[in-house]
């Protein structure tokens, strides 16, 4: 078995979570990839606007 090198650990969190969730339901599909390729960077932007976005 070979370990995983240069992989990220992704940490869930169902706050962050949600405001993907509700962009999907709305059919914003776009702005949910957006929303999700921020979470998984780690923006600090993104992080403050967690608690305004849930």
């Amino acid at each position: 078995m070979t370990p995983c090198v240069g992989t990220a650990v992704v940490r869930h969190d169902p706050a962050a979570a949600s405001p993907v969730v509700m962009l999907r339901g709305l059919r914003m599909y776009g702005m949910a990839q957006a929303t999700a390729d921020l979470m998984e960077q780690g923006a600090p932007v993104f992080e403050v606007a967690i608690p305004i976005l849930s």
